[in-house]
């Protein structure tokens, strides 16, 4: 899990490194996820749409510490798109790493 995703570079070195590890990125500002894919190289070759996340952080991860085991109840914005997100919404993290600003 990475909270914020700056240039995408970090989860594209990862993506890069773990090949077939499953990811999730969530970013606050729909502007620095789309410069990461159209300046900075993050496409969908490099890591899967399902794993960005347009949305604040904190409430993102306030909401899936409460939800723990009752998916359904996690906010629909975080797990509207695709079967990865909903998967992703039931399995714990291994790692969380922030690059978040603000």
């Amino acid at each position: 899990l990475l909270l914020g995703l700056g240039g995408g570079t970090l989860l594209a070195l990862l993506a890069s490194l773990y090949r077939g590890a499953e990811f999730r990125a969530v970013e606050l500002d729909a502007a620095v996820i789309e410069a990461a894919k159209r300046y900075l190289g993050l496409s969908e070759a490099v890591v899967s749409p399902a794993s960005l996340t347009c949305g604040d952080a904190v409430e993102f991860v306030r909401h899936r510490a409460e939800v723990r085991g009752a998916p359904e109840k996690f906010p629909r914005r975080f797990r509207e798109g695709s079967d990865d997100k909903a998967r992703h919404d039931r399995q714990p993290y291994d790692v969380i790493l922030v690059d978040a600003f603000g």
